[in-house]
């Protein structure tokens, strides 16, 4: 950590193996060995810290199916602030245990959408305690996107991304790379923003024109379950290569497997997803379908993270799709 930040520069790792696989350059920019072990924690401290700089603010709220509650969880615990998760069904009771071992107080409730509308209730009837929204905050992005300012100094000097490759969930990580490719010159490196089948409201958004309420959410990558786009991101990729894609939960899980074998870490599915693109062999055609190609330059693969996950649950998904351990 440097200064006043509350998150670390992750590695940018090359990768030989998935080289091999994809026959050219593949990076890894691994925010899996971030603080708190997800990317979330860049974009969710930086607000915490700005609105704590603007005063009046006793505490902090979120809503979130897992690793959004664990950074906010995590950022107060190191600021010495109260925090409130609004937490849906279908978040796991690991998350939850890891979440309130931060001293975090956590609401359940039936959906997404509901835990959204409850966490923007209560910080209305209490406007002492402030909401980080996860895709709608502009601090969260800029935390997001200081990201693509460390995988440029990290890359060989010169080189430029033939691609970026990442999970979409909500889109606040996405808004925050599109911040970043923008502030550091790549604004025509096109973005492959994945999502698995059943967690797939941005490209479902995209087909409709508009925000497409994903309730229920039925992929097993539940940390790609947000309720909805945000709708500045419906705005903002209409200025850059955007290029939405999906694959089935079991790609995701099956590329899960491989990468732990392969780089010794265990991911979630919704960093399986991204993996999935070289694993699967598809990044190639996802880029020349829409007019790009993977050899103009090294690929990065944002390795997102995620909590939701040990070694049970990765062989019991395993068993589940009949995969090869």
């Amino acid at each position: 950590m440097e200064g006043n930040k509350l998150f670390i520069k992750t590695p940018l790792l090359h990768s030989k193996i998935l080289s091999d696989i994809a026959e050219s350059p593949v990076y890894l920019k691994l925010e899996n060995v971030q603080l708190s072990n997800s990317f979330k924690i860049r974009g969710f401290s930086r607000a915490c810290i700005e609105r704590l700089e603007k005063g009046g603010c006793e505490g902090f709220v979120t809503f979130s199916a897992g690793n959004g509650g664990l950074a906010l969880a995590y950022t107060c615990h190191l600021l010495e602030k109260p925090s409130q998760i609004f937490v849906p069904s279908f978040a796991s009771p690991r998350m939850l245990d890891k979440i309130r071992s931060y001293g975090a107080i956590v609401h359940m409730t039936s959906s997404g959408h509901e835990c959204y509308t409850k966490a923007v209730s209560m910080t209305k009837e209490n406007p002492q305690w402030a909401l980080i929204h996860p895709h709608e905050d502009p601090a969260v992005w800029e935390g997001h996107s200081e990201m693509i300012s460390e995988i440029k100094a990290d890359l060989p000097e010169g080189s430029v991304p033939s691609c970026i490759v990442a999970s979409v969930g909500g889109g606040g990580l996405l808004m925050g790379i599109l911040k970043g490719i923008d502030a550091n010159g790549w604004q025509d490196v096109p973005v492959v923003a994945m999502e698995t089948i059943g967690a797939d409201n941005f490209s479902k958004s995209l087909a409709a024109g508009k925000q497409v309420l994903n309730d229920p959410m039925t992929s097993v990558a539940k940390t790609l379950g947000a309720p909805y786009i945000t709708s500045h991101l419906m705005d903002t990729v209409k200025h850059f290569n955007v290029i939405s894609s999906t694959l089935p939960d079991e790609r995701a899980v099956d590329a899960c497997l491989k990468f732990s074998d392969d780089h010794i870490f265990l991911v979630e599915p919704a960093a399986g997803v991204s993996l999935a693109t070289v694993y699967s062999k598809v990044l190639s055609d996802i880029l020349e379908n829409r007019g790009f190609s993977m050899k103009a330059g090294p690929v990065v693969i944002i390795v997102c993270g995620g909590n939701d996950i040990n070694a049970e649950i990765l062989l019991k998904l395993a068993k589940d799709f009949d995969l090869t351990t």
